[in-house]
């Protein structure tokens, strides 16, 4: 109940949801009891009352109100640099539609899924990594999701162990 009305609040605030933002409320409940529901947020940003279409600091990207490092772009996605990078190559690929994460995809999405990996690989292609990269798509609290709009991550230019640390 705590994480819905902060949620709502953070939204009818029209508080930019950057990363560094969802990370302290991430940290804030899982130091209590109750827990970020991703479901609540994509229900208060998807209802009708809701005055905030797509809070994130992605959405502010794709409405130009933040510039990026375009690399890519066509109807259904943008892909760009990450201005947080944690490989010499690093870069996001994100739908232009406001999907907040991947667990809440509809079968109705899976194309454009397939055309956001396809894109992803194109783009690293472009990028010369020919010699391998790391897709990464975090989901939720626990998966380490800080942005509340489905996005890939691209990541290469160094050898990548396994596991990630």
């Amino acid at each position: 109940m705590i994480a819905r009305r902060c949620v709502a609040f953070t939204l009818q605030s029209k508080q930019l949801l950057n990363s560094n933002y969802c990370k302290r409320i991430n940290q804030i409940f899982r130091a209590s009891t109750c827990r970020l529901d991703a479901r609540t947020i994509h229900q208060t940003i998807s209802s009708p009352n809701s005055s905030a279409s797509n809070p994130t600091i992605f959405g502010k990207i794709l409405e130009g109100q933040i510039p990026a490092t375009l690399l890519y772009e066509d109807d259904d996605c943008i892909a760009f640099r990450d201005i947080e990078p944690v490989a010499p190559t690093h870069f996001l690929v994100i739908p232009r539609k406001y999907i907040t994460q991947l667990s809440l995809t509809t079968e109705d999405d899976s194309k454009l899924l397939g055309h956001l990996l396809h894109v992803a690989k194109e783009v690293a292609k472009k990028e010369g990594l020919d010699s391998g990269f790391r897709i990464v798509i975090n989901n939720g609290v626990d998966g380490g999701q800080s942005v509340y709009h489905l996005h890939i991550h691209v990541i290469g230019g160094r050898p990548l162990p396994w596991p990630p640390t």
